[in-house]
């Protein structure tokens, strides 16, 4: 059995930044970086799951609000990369 998961990689050097609106945008538990090259990395839970509609409301709203570019990743099963 391979790996599944998904991220989220904020444009900003501030985690301050990211944390008050993901607060706002989620009800489950998360793991927030600290910056490095310029990036703050995000994994939430229920994204993990691999639900589609899940990730893409929590891209946009997440890149909305902190008004930052922002790029998501999805692993499944070790075998198919999509960003």
């Amino acid at each position: 059995m391979g790996a599944f998961f998904v991220n989220f990689h904020v444009r900003t050097r501030s985690r301050k930044s990211v944390m008050p609106v993901l607060r706002n945008l989620i009800n489950t538990r998360a793991y927030v970086s600290s910056p490095r090259g310029g990036w703050v990395s995000v994994y939430e839970e229920r994204t993990s799951l691999q639900d589609d509609e899940e990730i893409v409301r929590l891209a946009r709203e997440l890149s909305s609000h902190v008004e930052k570019p922002e790029i998501g990743y999805l692993v499944h099963n070790s075998d198919v990369l999509c960003y």
